[in-house]
């Protein structure tokens, strides 16, 4: 098939013009038409998105003319330019990874700003930049880019979940080590919020934040051993209780108290992530903001299913010791 000719005339008028992706359609069009028209893939190369699409290009365009000395030094520089951005990428996450986010966003502003369609590098900017609007932004560049970038979808979802829990958001940004956003953040929850809950959750962190922004090397308690550590009290007791039972013989433990057992240490757990305070991280993540509709309505009916089954395994357990206490009267 023969190349229309207002395709590649129309890409060509479109990148000079530098409407690239008006050009970028034309000319995909015009390689498509004819595979071997060295000239449409030369004028792809300068506004396909991507490096690796662009060097793609050449290299297709060199194949038809292996001999073309000016594809040949175009070409070459290209790969040039493809190993410095890979070296500034790499950079910007090692700067990343050492937690030296400012100095990561100005190399990576420098990419963007040459290379505007390179993907990874606005990837990596929804991690270097301070405020979840400009975070989001760069994703929205991403996206844009590459509308299936399960990555950028995935981080997209989580700051919007953020965006809607300022608390969530407040944790996030001092896990990013952000301490004076995320004290902010807390300070306008505590202030404006109409919840009481939430109000009091975010006076608890934002002492727990002053607290390490004072002293470094002040670490709060972690909500995960916090809340594990509620949860061992009534499970010892439980595994004393039968061990008396047993006459201080686990081999005569009956089968039934494993499953009782069972009972206690999931309800005891429920009661301890519903009762803590501050709330685990991820229970905000996963129901919502302290004090909203859905989230009480969750928290109260997992209170009372915990107290429920704590209460009534207790209470079938020392039915279960009079029983035996009586049958040992009758005995003697």
């Amino acid at each position: 098939m023969v190349t229309q000719p207002d395709e590649l005339q129309q890409g060509i008028d479109a990148a000079r013009l530098g409407r690239s992706e008006e050009a970028r359609r034309h000319l995909k069009q015009a390689v498509l038409d004819n595979p071997n028209d060295v000239l449409a893939w030369v004028w792809l190369s300068e506004v396909d998105e991507g490096m690796d699409g662009r060097v793609d290009d050449l290299e297709r365009a060199l194949a038809i003319q292996p001999g073309n000395a000016r594809i040949q030094k175009r070409l070459d520089l290209l790969k040039k330019e493809k190993m410095a951005l890979q070296a500034n990428l790499q950079e910007a996450a090692r700067l990343l990874e050492t937690g030296a986010r400012q100095e990561a966003l100005q190399v990576l502003r420098q990419v963007t700003l040459s290379y505007p369609s390179c993907e990874r590098a606005w990837l990596m900017h929804s991690y270097a930049e301070p405020l979840i609007e400009d975070q989001l932004a760069a994703l929205e560049k991403v996206l844009t880019l590459n509308p299936g970038n399960l990555e950028a979808i995935k981080r997209r979802d989580e700051l919007l979940q953020m965006d809607r829990n300022p608390i969530l958001l407040g944790l996030d940004y001092e896990k990013r080590g952000q301490l004076d956003l995320a004290i902010a953040i807390y300070h306008k929850v505590r202030m404006l919020s109409e919840s009481t809950d939430e109000r009091i959750e975010a006076s608890l962190h934002m002492d727990q934040a002053l607290a390490r922004a004072q002293d470094p090397t002040w670490n709060p308690p972690s909500p995960t051993l916090t809340v594990l550590r509620l949860t061992v009290g009534p499970v010892l007791l439980f595994a004393l209780l039968i061990l008396f039972q047993s006459g201080l013989n686990p081999l005569h433990i009956e089968l039934h108290f494993f499953l009782e057992g069972f009972l206690v240490v999931a309800s005891s757990f429920i009661l301890a992530l519903t009762t803590s305070k501050p709330r685990h991280p991820r229970w905000l993540a996963e129901f919502g903001r302290p004090g909203e509709p859905r989230e009480i309505l969750i928290r109260m009916s997992l209170i009372l299913l915990g107290v429920f089954f704590l209460v009534g395994t207790y209470l079938l357990f020392f039915l279960e010791a009079w029983n035996r206490l009586a049958i040992y009267r009758s005995t003697f």
